[in-house]
C-alpha cells in the first residue's frame, strides 16, 4: 500500500492513520491511541471509530475493564506497512520477491528458531504483468510453531536471549512474529508482509515458497501448530 503524507485517511492525517494502524496489529484498548497520539481518551474513541468505519479496524471481541479491545484488518495490516515513498520498478519487484524467498530458507534452516515460514504468497498490484511499476510487493506468510508446548515460557525465554527492551508485554510476546517479519522486510520499504488467510479475504495470490519443496529447510513436525 502507498500513500502520501499529505493524504487523509478516514479523516486523519495519513502518518496519524498509519502510526494507530501499526500500533493496533496487536489488540489494544482505547487508552493506547490515547496515550501515542497524546489526546484524549475521547478524541482517541473517535479516531478508532473513524478508522473501524473505513474498515481500517475492527473489535476484537475481548474487554478489559468494559473496554473493548481494537485490532486491524486485511485493510488495516496493508495500512501499517504503508510506504510515503515512490513506486518501484517491475525489475526491482522482483528482485525483492527472490530475495524475500532465499531469506524464508535461510530462517528455516535455522535451529534457533521459533517459527517456520509455512508458505509464502505474493498478491496486489505485483500480479499484474502489464504494470511496468508497481506500489509494494505484498507478501502474505503462513507461520507454523516448531514447538507448541509452553508456548509463552518459549516466546518469554527467547526474548530474554535477544537482549532487546520491550515497551509491552504484548510486544515481548509478538517478538518472534517481529523478528521474523524484518528478517523477510530486511529494511525493504517497498515490501509489505501480512498474515492474511489467501483465499478468504485476499482471492488472487501466487504462492513463492512451500517449506515443504525446500530441502535445505527445517521440516515441521505434522502436529506443528499454526502462528498467528
Amino acid at each position: 500500500m502507498r500513500v502520501s503524507k499529505n493524504d487523509e485517511i478516514a479523516e486523519l492525517p495519513a502518518t496519524t492513520a498509519r502510526t494507530l494502524a501499526r500500533w493496533y496489529r496487536v489488540p489494544h484498548v482505547t487508552g493506547v491511541a490515547a496515550e501515542v497520539l497524546g489526546i484524549t481518551d475521547a478524541e482517541a474513541m473517535s479516531a478508532l471509530r473513524a478508522l473501524a468505519v473505513a474498515g481500517y479496524l475492527e473489535r476484537s471481541g475481548a474487554t478489559t475493564d468494559g473496554q473493548d479491545f481494537w485490532v486491524t484488518t486485511t485493510q488495516g495490516n496493508a495500512l501499517a506497512q504503508a510506504s510515503f515513498s515512490r513506486p518501484i520498478t517491475r525489475a526491482t519487484a522482483d528482485k525483492y520477491v527472490h530475495e524475500i524467498v532465499d531469506r524464508a530458507g535461510q530462517y528455516n534452516a535455522d535451529p534457533s528458531k521459533l517459527l517456520t515460514v509455512n508458505r509464502l504468497y505474493v498478491f496486489g498490484s505485483y500480479l499484474d504483468p502489464g504494470r511496468t511499476h508497481v506500489g509494494d510487493v505484498d507478501v502474505a506468510i503462513d507461520m507454523l510453531r516448531r514447538n507448541d508446548d509452553d508456548w509463552i515460557s518459549q516466546v518469554r525465554e527467547y526474548a530474554i536471549r535477544s537482549e532487546k527492551s520491550f515497551t509491552s508485554f504484548y510486544a515481548e510476546l509478538q517478538w518472534p512474529t517481529t523478528e521474523l517479519v524484518r528478517h523477510l522486510r530486511a529494511r525493504r520499504p517497498a515490501i509489505s508482509i501480512t498474515n492474511d488467510e489467501m483465499g478468504s479475504l485476499i482471492t488472487e495470490f501466487r504462492l513463492i515458497y512451500d517449506v515443504a519443496a525446500d530441502p535445505t529447510a527445517i521440516q515441521p513436525s505434522p502436529s506443528a501448530g499454526k502462528h498467528v
